[in-house]
C-alpha cells in the first residue's frame, strides 16, 4: 500500500515581513522614471564610483531597463536535463494526507497461513455466522462455536466429528420446524439417525442421502477427501458408559437401539473428515433462511433480544450517571468546605497571605485532581458500555460480518460474538478475535488473508484508509462506514482487555 506524506505549504513573502508586495512598475514606467534622473558626476565623466560612494549612498533596486541595458535579462537559469523527457510519466499528486508534512502512521499487515481456499473460507464464515445470529434459536454450544471460529484450519481439524453431529441436528431441527408433517418426520428421523451414528461419517452420510431422496433431491454430495497426508481423527463423542453387562441389558440395549438408515453407495470415495460435508450444511443453512415462518420467528426473536439488550444498556448508563452525580456532589461539597477555609484564613491573617495557607491550597489542588481523574474514569465507562452495546447490536442483526472495501478493492470482516481476546501465538486461529482483510497488502502482490487485533494497528489502519478514500473508485461515504466500524472494534477490544 502506498505510503502517504504530507507536504509542507510554500512559504510566505519575505519581502516587508510577510506584507503584500506593491505593484511592480511596467517596463515603459521604468524607463521613463529612469531617463527622467538626473545622472551623478560619475556617470557623466564616465568616472568608477568608489566604494565609499557606493555605500553611502541609497541602493536602488536593478529594474527591468537595467537589466535589458546590461543583457541580464536574456540569461536564462539552464533547465534539468532530466526534465521534460517524453518518456516519463508525471509524478503523481500528493494526497491531502502529503501536504503537511507529516507522514501517517502505516498498519502493521499480518499475514494469515492458510491453506485454505477464498471460497471455501467464505464457506465456513457463512456457515459460523448463520449459527453464531441464531444462537439463542438453536441452543448451539459455546464451544462449538469457538470451534467453527477456525476459519484457517485444515480441514481435519476444522469441524470434528462432535461438532459435526451438533451443527447437523441445529440446521435439521430449523428446517423441520416449518416444514409439512411429512417434512418434519423425515428431518426428525434423520437426527435420530445423526445421533445413533455416534460419529461414524458413512452412517451420517446415509442418514443425509436419504433424506435427499424424500425430500430435497438438491442436497449435494460430501466433498473429496483432502489430498495432504493425515491421522486419523478422533470422534470427540462420549464414550458409552461401562459397567458389568449381563445378558439382559445386552439385549435390552439392542431393542432400544434405533434401525440404521438404508445404506449408500452413491460415493466412488472415502469420508474421513467432517469438512467433507461443508456443502451439505451451508445448503441447510440456506434452506433455513428462505424458509418464510422460521425467518418471521428468528426476526422477532432478534428484535425482542435487541429491544432487550437497549434496555439492559439504558439501565447501566442511568445506573453510572445516578453514581457520578453523587461522587460529583460529594467532591463540590469537599471543595467549598476548603474555600471557605481558605477564605478564613486570609482574613485571620489580615491579608499577608492573599493566596491562603499553603497547606489548604494543596489539599484543593490534590482534590481537583481526583475530581478530574474520577471524571474521566466516568467518561470512559460510559463509552465502553456504549462500545459493548453497538458489538451486541451487531451480533443481533442479520448479516453483519462484512464491513466493506476499500480504495483498492480490499475486503474486511468482523465475525459476530468475538470472546475474550488472547495474546498467544494461536490467536490467530480464532477468527473472530481480529479483524480479517482479504486482498493485496500493495498493488503487484499476492491477496491473501491478513489479520488485525490490536487497538492501535486498527487506529492506523482506520486513519490510512481514511487519507486515502479520494484515491480509489468506492464512494467515501462507504468508506466512511468502513473507517466507523473499525474504530468502534479497536475500542471494543481495548474494553474487553481490561
Amino acid at each position: 500500500m502506498p505510503s502517504f506524506y504530507i507536504e509542507l505549504p510554500a512559504p510566505l513573502s519575505r519581502h516587508n515581513n510577510n506584507t503584500s508586495r506593491s505593484a511592480r512598475p511596467s517596463l515603459a514606467e521604468t524607463s521613463i522614471k529612469s531617463s527622467s534622473k538626473p545622472k551623478n558626476v560619475a556617470d557623466v565623466q564616465n568616472i568608477k564610483p568608489s566604494p565609499e560612494t557606493n555605500n553611502n549612498g541609497i541602493k536602488r533596486k536593478r529594474s527591468t531597463s537595467d537589466l535589458a541595458g546590461s543583457g541580464a535579462l536574456n540569461v536564462k537559469k539552464p533547465r534539468d536535463s532530466t526534465r521534460g523527457k517524453s518518456g516519463d510519466k508525471p509524478a503523481p499528486r500528493p494526497s491531502k494526507s502529503t501536504q503537511s508534512g507529516h507522514a501517517v502512521t502505516q498498519p502493521k499487515w499480518t499475514p494469515i497461513s492458510t491453506a485454505v481456499s477464498y471460497d471455501e473460507i467464505m464457506e465456513r464464515m457463512h456457515l459460523r455466522e448463520f449459527l453464531a445470529r441464531f444462537q439463542p434459536l438453536t441452543k448451539f454450544a459455546q464451544a462449538h462455536l469457538d470451534t467453527l471460529s477456525r476459519l484457517s484450519a485444515p480441514a481435519y481439524r476444522y469441524l470434528p466429528r462432535a461438532t459435526l453431529k451438533a451443527v447437523l441436528i441445529a440446521l435439521l431441527d430449523l428446517v423441520g420446524a416449518d416444514g409439512s408433517s411429512t417434512l418434519r418426520r423425515e428431518c426428525q428421523a434423520t437426527i435420530k439417525y445423526v445421533r445413533a451414528a455416534k460419529g461414524n461419517l458413512d452412517i451420517i452420510w446415509d442418514a443425509l442421502a436419504e433424506l435427499r431422496h424424500t425430500s430435497y433431491s438438491e442436497l449435494p454430495d460430501p466433498r473429496s477427501p483432502p489430498n495432504d497426508d493425515y491421522d486419523s481423527e478422533p470422534s470427540n463423542d462420549e464414550e458409552e458408559p461401562t459397567g458389568r453387562v449381563t445378558r439382559q441389558t445386552s439385549k435390552q440395549a439392542r431393542l432400544s437401539q434405533p434401525s440404521l438408515p438404508p445404506n449408500d453407495d452413491s460415493l466412488d470415495f472415502e469420508l474421513v473428515c467432517g469438512a467433507q460435508f461443508l456443502p451439505i450444511l451451508v445448503f441447510l443453512a440456506e434452506i433455513a433462511l428462505q424458509t418464510p415462518s422460521v425467518r418471521s420467528d428468528i426476526d422477532v426473536a432478534m428484535r425482542t433480544l435487541a429491544i432487550a439488550a437497549h434496555k439492559t444498556h439504558v439501565a447501566k448508563i442511568a445506573e453510572e450517571k445516578e453514581r457520578w452525580a453523587k461522587q460529583r456532589l460529594q467532591f463540590s461539597s469537599s471543595l467549598s468546605g476548603l474555600e471557605e477555609t481558605k477564605s478564613q484564613e486570609k482574613a485571620a491573617k489580615g491579608g499577608k497571605a492573599p493566596r491562603g495557607d499553603p497547606a489548604t491550597l494543596s489539599k484543593i489542588k490534590e482534590l481537583k485532581s481526583k475530581k478530574k481523574i474520577a471524571e474521566a474514569k466516568h467518561q470512559q465507562t460510559i463509552r465502553a458500555l456504549t462500545v459493548s452495546f453497538n458489538m451486541e447490536l451487531r451480533t443481533y442483526s442479520s448479516r453483519s460480518t462484512f464491513l466493506g472495501s476499500d480504495h483498492l478493492g480490499r475486503q474486511f470482516f468482523i465475525l459476530a460474538s468475538p470472546p475474550r481476546p488472547s495474546h498467544t501465538e494461536a490467536r490467530w486461529d480464532n477468527w473472530s478475535t481480529f479483524v480479517a482483510c482479504w486482498g493485496k497488502k500493495e498493488n503487484g502482490l499476492k491477496p491473501t488473508w491478513y489479520g488485525f487485533d490490536d487497538p492501535c494497528e486498527l487506529r492506523n489502519l482506520a486513519t490510512a484508509l481514511g487519507e486515502a478514500k479520494s484515491s480509489g473508485p468506492m464512494p467515501t461515504n462507504k468508506i466512511d462506514v468502513l473507517v466507523k466500524s473499525l474504530l468502534q472494534f479497536a475500542e471494543f477490544l481495548e474494553n474487553r482487555a481490561e
